[in-house]
């Protein structure tokens, strides 16, 4: 008996009565026989006919197959099905949920069993299509990775469990393929096939199906799948039939008559329907699609522009006649070479919706256009063109926020972008407008968008195992202390100092895969002078391979306080933004914006030439410093993970000096960044509970700048109280200043300092009435 492989779903049963985005998931690879197949179906539950390497339902996952499915569909009947050569072939049919012989809806499935593994998913699909056109299967039930239900109540009118498709079979369909490749099925050379399988996955889990009252948006997506031909039909075609324009007597409209009558050169109408029904679609990608492939050829999914085909532009085009496929490739004594001939069912004569258009020219008359439109369309494709020239590739590194072009492993920064209507103007006996260049090239350059980050961890997760030590990465490379005063063992049993770590790795992983989720927090490493804090967070990167020297993902900031607080998005530079010599930014009359700083997780801000926008953060906030007493602020300290760095191994210049592990680091970080990886999907903890800020409050206190007046205000309390309220001790600052012989002259200047000491020793403020007038206390927590 045949060993076979296909997939499987834990979860639905039978036909279920609406369809859920959660059947696309979870799917589930199954090694056995057909009698194991035919046991799985009999108790209703659904599978696709082929393996795939993920669980992710879509046509991209295609990884091989050892069946193949006809769903016939009011088609044949079982008795004239019988009557078919193919029938001789078939290895099994049960009939599906709907089938009702008395009602005349004759509803089953033809399973058949490949003479070989195929694994070329075009190969695959060129077999599904032969035997669907021979048995007038359902042409909908055509893509490679086709979910077909169970039934816990199907009858098998044919059980052949030996019986296998013959070799020359494969034969005719590499043929059929070779001439599918040669007629219309792809209208545009500039859509790949990784366009194609996002298309698809847009058609089968983000576009909602459309509404009475849609149809301009059902022909603008029609028309844009046509573009993929038939490789997208089977897609389009479900999609169409759960709206309005594919049910009932709206059917024929998801027919290939219907679908290659359209003549689209670009899909991305679909890809811009899918921004605007679900804008976070991209996140949510299965990893088989999430790759960068393709070309980066401008526009990526054909002639297009924000969104919008060209013939958007025009109105809807005149719907014509496919070309009909010849039979002659074929040899006509083979059984796959008979058409089986199909009685269409009758229909009364209600109206059928079609897709009529809204002008009264006849068919072949060409539209006329108003010549501004017309002008300023060709000078928008004219620019596009210019720009592809110039900057072949352009799209936007979402991690630096910048323009790039050229090749995708090295791509090259456009220095300033607002000039580039300076050099695409040369030769062209014209100055192209300033604007519109730079819109023109912001929009391209964002539907290109990618985040080399991104591919990177993926790359890790992918390819290297996760290291042993990610729960200790602190204490085996940066080399850390023991005792509980300046690393404390946390609630868990680990200790401080590789918590900080290990939550701050997946705090990236977290920030570049979810951008502006909640990370309000940063590590800082304190230790001597050349122990490598900073080199620390530089080698957690790759190298740049134009300069292995450099590591232009971990950028050190170059602005102050202020100017960030102005102009937020210069943060947007990195991956791992390092604020060196970290007590400069702790000066006390900053402390509110370094706070608002650290916490925030969306930026707005508006860019030179660009309106405000936000700026979801893609990146992790760190530091570093050689001084132990920074912290100023007695209120925000819970943001700051302060890490005593004592180093792991000696100094090859200064063996007395110890030094962070960088060799070692370097050596494991694809490891260390696939641990992250596996850790966000498997426990994507990245921040502090209130519990465990509590527990770790005075460690982080004990890195606030020593103030001599903090023992004289802490003298003075314990003998001396200003009143009581409610039963408990309080102070007011002016009796404080006597206590502590602070004239009035200086109580000004001394009135912050003595409050921040006030409140590290726990006092709270509170506002009574105090001989009728309002006055400001301090209650003693005590």
């Amino acid at each position: 008996m045949l060993k076979i492989e296909f997939s499987i779903h834990p979860t639905i049963k039978d036909k279920p009565s609406v369809w859920s985005p959660a059947f696309g998931k979870n799917w589930q690879r199954k090694s056995g026989t057909i009698f194991d197949l035919k046991d799985h179906i009999s108790h209703g539950r659904a599978f696709i006919p082929a393996a795939m390497v993920s669980d992710h339902r879509n046509s991209a996952a295609f990884d091989h197959a050892d069946l193949v499915v006809v769903d016939i569909d009011n088609g044949l009947t079982l008795e004239k099905f019988s009557e078919h050569s193919l029938s001789q072939l078939a290895a099994w049919v049960y009939t599906s949920a709907s089938h009702n012989p008395k009602a005349d809806k004759h509803r089953f499935r033809v399973v058949f069993q490949l003479p070989r593994r195929i694994s070329d998913g075009e190969l695959y699909q060129s077999i599904t299509s032969l035997l669907i056109k021979s048995l007038g299967g359902d042409a909908n039930c055509s893509d490679r990775c086709r979910i077909f239900y169970g039934n816990s109540r199907a009858q098998h009118p044919v059980w052949q469990p030996k019986a296998v498709l013959p070799e020359s079979f494969i034969d005719d369909a590499v043929a059929h393929a070779a001439h599918q490749r040669t007629t219309y099925h792809s209208q545009s050379a500039d859509v790949d096939e990784h366009s194609i399988n996002l298309a698809a996955y847009c058609l089968e889990h983000v576009l909602d199906p459309t509404s009475d009252g849609d149809r301009d948006q059902f022909c603008s997506i029609t028309r844009a799948a046509s573009t993929g031909g038939e490789a997208l039909f089977s897609c389009w075609s479900e999609w169409a039939s759960r709206g309005h324009h594919g049910k009932g007597k709206n059917k024929s409209q998801t027919s290939e008559k219907f679908f290659y009558g359209w003549r689209g050169k670009s899909l991305a109408t679909i890809f811009w329907a899918a921004d605007t029904q679900q804008p976070g679609w991209r996140q949510s990608l299965p990893p088989e699609l999430k790759g960068n492939s393709g070309s980066f050829k401008l526009g990526v999914h054909g002639d297009a522009f924000a969104g919008y085909d060209h013939e958007d532009f025009l109105g809807e085009p005149d719907i014509v006649e496919p070309i009909e496929q010849s039979q002659g490739l074929f040899d006509e004594s083979k059984p796959w070479t008979q058409i089986a001939v199909i009685d269409k069912p009758d229909e009364n004569n209600e109206p059928v919706e079609v897709a009529t258009f809204d002008h009264e020219e006849p068919p072949n008359t060409p539209r006329s256009r108003g010549n501004n439109n017309s002008n300023n369309e060709d000078l928008v494709e004219r620019i596009k063109d210019l720009l592809d020239n110039h900057y072949n590739g352009l799209r936007l590194n979402c991690m630096s926020q910048q323009l790039v072009y050229g090749p995708e492993q090295q791509p090259r920064e456009i220095h300033d972008i607002s000039q580039a209507y300076v050099y695409i103007s040369r030769g062209q006996r014209q100055v192209f407008p300033k604007t519109l260049v730079f819109d023109l090239a912001g929009v391209i350059g964002y539907e290109n968008r990618f985040h080399p980050v991104k591919s990177y961890l993926e790359r890790c997760a992918a390819s290297a195992s996760p290291c042993t030590y990610f729960d200790r990465i602190a204490s085996e490379i940066l080399g850390v202390p023991k005792d509980d005063m300046q690393n404390p063992v946390m609630p868990c049993g680990n200790l401080l100092a590789d918590v900080i770590i290990k939550r701050f790795l997946i705090g990236a992983v977290a920030r570049v895969l979810a951008p502006g989720c909640r990370h309000d927090w940063m590590p800082i490493l304190i230790g001597n002078q050349n122990c490598g804090k900073t080199t620390f967070f530089q080698y957690l990167t790759p190298p740049s391979l134009d300069d292995p020297g450099t590591y232009p993902w971990v950028v050190t900031m170059q602005q102050g306080i202020e100017y960030l607080k102005e102009k937020p998005h210069a943060l947007h530079a990195g991956f791992i933004v390092v604020m060196d010599e970290f007590e400069r930014y702790c000066k006390r009359k900053y402390s509110e914006e370094l706070k608002n700083l650290v916490s925030v997780s969306v930026d707005r801000s508006a860019r030179k030439y660009e309106n405000e926008k936000s700026y979801p953060r893609a990146f992790v906030l760190a530091a570093a410093t050689n001084n132990s007493d920074f912290l100023c602020d007695p209120t925000g300290n819970r943001r700051f993970m302060p890490i005593i760095v004592e180093g792991k191994v000696p100094s090859k210049e200064n063996p007395a000096l110890k030094i962070i592990d960088l060799d070692r680091l370097k050596k494991d970080r694809d490891s260390i960044w696939a641990a992250a990886y596996k850790a966000y999907l498997d426990d994507p903890v990245h921040v502090f509970s209130s519990y465990e800020l509590s527990y770790i409050a005075d460690y982080q206190d004990s890195f606030t700048r020593d103030n001599p007046i903090d023992a004289l205000v802490t003298r003075a309390l314990e003998t001396n109280s200003s009143g009581y309220y409610q039963g408990q001790s309080y102070v007011i600052l002016a009796d404080l200043f006597t206590w502590v012989d602070v004239n009035v002259a200086q109580q000004h200047q001394m009135t912050t300092p003595v409050t921040d000491c006030l409140k590290r020793l726990g006092y709270k403020p509170k506002r009574i009435k105090r001989n009728g007038k309002s006055q400001r206390i301090w209650l003693d927590p005590g």
